[in-house]
């Protein structure tokens, strides 16, 4: 037990109330009362739990027989499976002392224990052990024991528990684990029922297995799953797929109340993944995250997404969404492509609206100083040119290298040109040869 006790020195010791409060509320208890109180002198405190179960301990040698065959194996709605939970709890004390109705074990600290058949309880079972804690291990045990969520009326320090009350219940199949005729632990699916209860302040939102909390998520709600929760061995987390199972639950049940920003949450982009996740809770989310007005970007008619943004809607880029939230988009219609939304004009197609062109005793002011700017009867006129290119100090050295006012079917001017290019070729070439023809070779060699 010391061994034990030493691999679970760092772990969270608000797992030993959570261990003994289970086992009280798995019996037949109407009330169980658990107690933290620190001692006068020293690290120590002292643990306190008991209930009114009229049973006890169906056997005594439960309380010190390690991986025993747990009698809650078999029975999902019960948190037992290898009836190792209160040994942990054990290996963590110093001393302990279990009394029910069937007798008295004394754990004492030298590592024996007494067992007497004669020292009992009428009724219920007591828990009282004392362990090391320092005193911020004390405020967090007291916070953490605050946080279960009670089936039965439950006091800690003489104080009650506040029993909650869930905002929505969902009937679902859910993986759970339970034993076989033989003993053996089977993966099953079960009707169950899970409870959403509000996060208060000061929480974040957990996974409750039965009112006991296991799993940390950060979701919109507290799930509180009313069977066996399949956990890992350390018993604090589940496998990403009954997570992401958990999640599309809630979410197909909850989407009409979401807000934006859960809408965004990881927790609801996770359920958006899943195939099981609802077209109308697709569609909702879909709303809250982008709005009434969106559009998918449709890289096949670049104008048709100008004109969405330009209308008011979102458009929505595929980087934005996973392969997966796609593929539930496109099953649920929750976007359209902007091309089939705002599609621009094709004039020139069989179905397309014909062209609207502006008459120009329609244009504004502005599109009247345009065309006078850009285009004068398809001619710029040379006092124009002159006046805002020529003579620009910036612009002068490239308007130099190009022909203004040549239409393109002007083959006078075309013609003119080459021939004046030809003449300034011929010219070039004929002068130097002509006085190159008169001159003595004999000189020509002669002269240095």
């Amino acid at each position: 037990m010391h061994l034990v006790g030493k691999l679970l020195a760092d772990r969270c010791k608000a797992f030993v109330f959570y261990e003994l409060l289970s086992n009280s509320w798995d019996e037949a208890s109407t009330r169980v009362d658990a107690e933290l109180r620190r001692e006068a002198a020293g690290p120590r405190v002292r643990v306190v739990v008991s209930d009114d179960n009229p049973e006890g301990f169906v056997d005594l040698a439960h309380a010190y027989t390690v991986f025993g065959e747990s009698p809650k194996k078999g029975d999902p709605k019960k948190r037992g499976r290898f009836d190792f939970g209160e040994k942990e709890v054990l290996a963590l004390c110093d001393s302990a002392v279990i009394v029910t109705t069937k007798g008295t074990v004394d754990f004492r600290r030298d590592g024996s224990r007494v067992v007497r058949k004669d020292k009992k309880r009428e009724a219920g079972s007591e828990f009282v052990g004392w362990m090391r804690m320092s005193r911020d291990e004390q405020s967090d045990v007291e916070r953490a024991v605050r946080r279960v969520i009670p089936p039965v009326p439950t006091f800690f320090n003489g104080e009650e528990i506040p029993r909650r009350t869930p905002v929505r219940s969902i009937d679902v199949y859910l993986p759970t684990v339970t034993a076989d005729g033989a003993g053996h632990l089977r993966r099953v699916n079960r009707l169950t029922t899970v409870e959403l209860y509000p996060v208060l302040a000061g929480e974040s939102a957990m996974i409750y297995e039965m009112g006991i909390p296991v799993v940390e998520t950060g979701d919109a709600w507290h799930y509180n799953v009313t069977q066996k929760v399949p956990l890992n061995m350390n018993r604090d987390n589940v496998t990403p797929a009954y997570l992401r199972t958990l999640r599309t639950v809630v979410l197909n049940a909850m989407h009409e109340f979401i807000t934006t920003e859960d809408a965004n949450a990881p927790w609801a982009r996770d359920a958006m993944r899943d195939e099981d996740v609802s077209r109308a809770a697709v569609r909702s989310v879909a709303e809250k995250r982008f709005g009434e007005k969106r559009v998918v970007f449709d890289p096949s008619d670049q104008e048709a997404n100008q004109r969405a943004a330009a209308a008011g809607f979102t458009v929505v880029h595929a980087a934005q969404l996973s392969a997966a939230e796609w593929r539930n988009i496109r099953a649920a219609e929750a976007m359209l492509p902007a091309g089939r939304v705002t599609p621009s004009p094709k004039p020139f197609s069989p179905e397309g609206d014909p062209l609207k062109v502006i008459a120009p005793e329609e244009w504004t002011p502005a599109m009247r100083r345009f065309e006078r700017a850009m285009v004068w009867q398809r001619r710029w006129p040379a006092a124009e040119v002159a006046r805002l290119f020529a003579a620009h100090p910036l612009l002068q050295h490239l308007v130099r290298r190009l022909v203004w006012g040549v239409s393109v079917t002007d083959s006078t001017t075309f013609v003119l040109a080459a021939a004046v290019v030809l003449l300034v070729a011929v010219a070039a070439a004929v002068v130097p040869a002509g006085r190159i023809a008169r001159m003595n070779p004999v000189r020509a060699l002669r002269t240095p």
